[in-house]
Order: C-alpha cells, then sequence, then structure tokens
C-alpha cells in the first residue's frame, strides 16, 4: 500500500480480502458472486492527486460545499458486472470516501455493458476473476 492512512479499508485480513489487479486497483476477492455467465465483484480504487484534483472540479460545478470535501477524497468502492463468456462489463453501484472513511457520495444505477478492451484496468480484472489459471502439469517419473 502506498498510504497508511487507508484505515477503513486496511483491516487486519486485507490480504486474505483484497487482491491487487492493477497499480492502485484491488477487487474484494471474498465476496464475489456469480450467477451463469455473470461475475459481480467489488473493487477498491487509491485516488491519485490527478483523480482527486478533478473530482474536485467536478463537485464544485455542483455544489461548493461538495467540492471542500473532496479535498480529502482517498479511494472509491465500485461493483462490477463482468459477463466472463461475451467479455463485456458494467458498473452497478460506486461509493466515495475521505481518508476517515466518511462516505463522500454514493450512486446505484445499471450502467449498459461495454466491451473490455484489451490491456484495459478491466482486462486485468477480466483474468482474474473470470480466468481459470493454468496448473503446471506433473510429470510422471
Amino acid at each position: 500500500m502506498t498510504k497508511i492512512y487507508h484505515s477503513v479499508i486496511l483491516i487486519a485480513n486485507w490480504n486474505k480480502v483484497w487482491e491487487s489487479f492493477g497499480n492502485g486497483w484491488y477487487y474484494n476477492k471474498k465476496t464475489i458472486a456469480k450467477s451463469s455467465n455473470i461475475i459481480s465483484v467489488w473493487t477498491y480504487k487509491i485516488v491519485t492527486n490527478d483523480e482527486r484534483k478533478e473530482k474536485i472540479e467536478i463537485a464544485r460545478k455542483e455544489d461548493l460545499k461538495k467540492s471542500i470535501k473532496y479535498l480529502h477524497y482517498d479511494h472509491y468502492l465500485g461493483l462490477w458486472e463482468i459477463d466472463c463468456v461475451k467479455k463485456l462489463y458494467r458498473g452497478k453501484e460506486f461509493k466515495d470516501y475521505d481518508y476517515k472513511g466518511n462516505v463522500l457520495s454514493s450512486m446505484k444505477h445499471l450502467f449498459d455493458w461495454n466491451n473490455i478492451k484489451p490491456n484495459s484496468v478491466m482486462d486485468k480484472l477480466y483474468n482474474k476473476v473470470c480466468v481459470t489459471p493454468k496448473k503446471p502439469s506433473k510429470k510422471k517419473k
């Protein structure tokens, strides 16, 4: 982890629950739900300084008070659905948090399906939750 103060998510069992799949991205490997070919998975993203600045600007246009809260924007959780057969994804729920674990905003919305682009963050997540790793074959003596 790059920052110590992600205290809400950094619990004693962090490595047992969350696994990295990209720079600052983690997925909850304990709560993955599967329904036919669709997998639902929670992700955790540590926001960068640039992402924080961008979010502050967006919030400032909507509500000055809200933009001040985003000065401490630290991470967000996202609930995604991935169609493992068609290689599609869509978002379902998103929550922004400050470094103390306070919810800054929350949104539930079922977005349209999108193609998973090669080498994208979603492609990395797809490879973690949909692709069965190949086990090395055991040599007979």
